[in-house]
């Protein structure tokens, strides 16, 4: 997967963090775009109004179930289709022998688990770099020393079960971010590895080294999922590279199997779309609408089809089903408030950030963002209101800090 994210280097970049035991389900992928004919500009614009389509590229599918091996499923199956593609988590004698002399097992599970990572990213070791737009296998993002979030976390799972280690693969959901990479338009969500002792869930979330103005979220991804979701970023990379026809096929095998990832049937209708079969791709978007309620991408892809086909009416039906999802994802109402701020539309960011709040009524981050847009928008008294809500919940927060700088007159009480 060739992930994009908003990278702070840190010494401690990778290293595991305690997280809480639950975890939130949301709805949400990393996606990127064909060229739009209106020009980078219009990209944040388009995420929401169906203006381009959205190729997800992305790591998220659906929940479901303990993590387990990925073969003699997807993995095998997609071996076999002569494409040249790998087991992403299959390892050689030589990474073995050098895991098992460096980590060892005498450790306690967890104390094993931070070698890994530790091993993983320490500069005494393989000093693992982040590479935005490039997705491995374990074994050769070990022998790379480089990759995306997807290459890490196949590196750091094949690694920690070699030594006895029950870990398995997280999907992150954050704001995205959005950026352009060889012609193609991408937002970021994001991957990451999981350990657990009893109610605790510990995560290496590599490489970044989250604020407060942060939202992240977490859920286990089956190992399966995690395979398809690998062989989709690795038709991605095929279809930038001009490479239809393979890309097709893989995404064509992975739908005939059913797989349990939204993102996989999205780029399928894309691929289908971009043949010229827009009967099909069409027919693909339904299918996954039907599927996948909540993955809002596909009714944007939708729309797309239908505004490229001439088709206004059809493509209302489907944007109307986009904002249907949408409402229903208390975190979509998150993402489109931070573009509207971004966009300098503070009113329309205050609606989506005080939706998300109420949603998310314990949330610092969802309050705080809150409290901007209504001070950016000259709402002082909302502002304050909302300030004295944040207060309440984190009294000493870097968030109630930083607000209280920016904006002084949130201690007059808005005045």
């Amino acid at each position: 997967m060739r992930q994009a994210t908003s990278v702070r280097t840190s010494p401690t970049a990778g290293a595991p963090r305690r997280l809480a035991p639950t975890a939130a389900p949301l709805a949400g992928a990393r996606a990127l775009a064909p060229p739009s004919r209106a020009g980078a500009g219009r990209l944040a614009a388009a995420l929401f109004a169906a203006a381009l389509g959205l190729l997800a590229s992305g790591c998220a599918p659906p929940a479901r179930g303990p993590a387990a091996p990925p073969g003699p499923g997807v993995v095998e199956s997609v071996r076999a289709l002569g494409l040249g593609l790998d087991d992403p988590l299959a390892l050689d004698a030589r990474i073995v022998a050098d895991l098992e002399a460096t980590v060892g097992r005498a450790e306690s599970p967890l104390q094993r688990f931070r070698h890994v990572v530790r091993y993983v990213t320490s500069r005494q070791s393989l000093h693992f770099q982040y590479s935005p737009f490039e997705t491995f296998s374990a074994e050769r993002a070990f022998y790379e020393r480089r990759g995306d979030c997807l290459s890490f976390a196949n590196l750091v799972n094949a690694l920690a079960r070699r030594v006895g280690l029950d870990t398995y693969f997280v999907y992150i959901n954050d704001v995205p971010h959005h950026y352009e990479h060889g012609g193609w338009f991408f937002t970021s969500s994001h991957v990451a590895v999981g350990y657990s002792e009893g109610a605790t869930n510990y995560v290496s979330d590599f490489p970044r080294e989250p604020d407060e103005w942060t939202v992240l979220l977490f859920r286990r991804i089956a190992d399966d999922d995690a395979a398809a979701l690998y062989y989709n970023s690795i038709a991605a990379d095929r279809l930038v590279a001009g490479q239809i026809e393979p890309a097709e096929r893989i995404l064509g095998h992975l739908v005939d199997r059913r797989v349990n990832a939204a993102e996989i049937y999205n780029n399928y209708g894309l691929v289908l779309n971009r043949r010229g079969q827009h009967a099909e791709a069409n027919s693909v978007f339904d299918h996954a609408a039907a599927r996948f309620p909540g993955y809002a991408p596909i009714y944007n892809n939708g729309a797309s089809l239908a505004i490229a086909a001439g088709q206004p009416e059809l493509a209302t039906r489907w944007l109307e089903r986009f904002d249907q999802a949408a409402r229903a994802d208390p975190f979509a109402h998150f993402v489109r408030g931070l573009e509207h701020y971004r966009a300098r539309r503070f009113d329309r960011a205050t609606d989506e950030f005080s939706a998300a709040a109420k949603a998310y009524d314990r949330s610092a981050t969802s309050l705080a963002w809150l409290v901007r847009s209504q001070a950016e928008g000259g709402r002082r008294a909302e502002a304050a209101q909302s300030f004295r809500r944040l207060r309440a919940l984190v009294p000493r927060s870097k968030l109630t800090r930083q607000l209280r700088e920016h904006y002084p007159f949130l201690e007059a009480g808005g005045g």
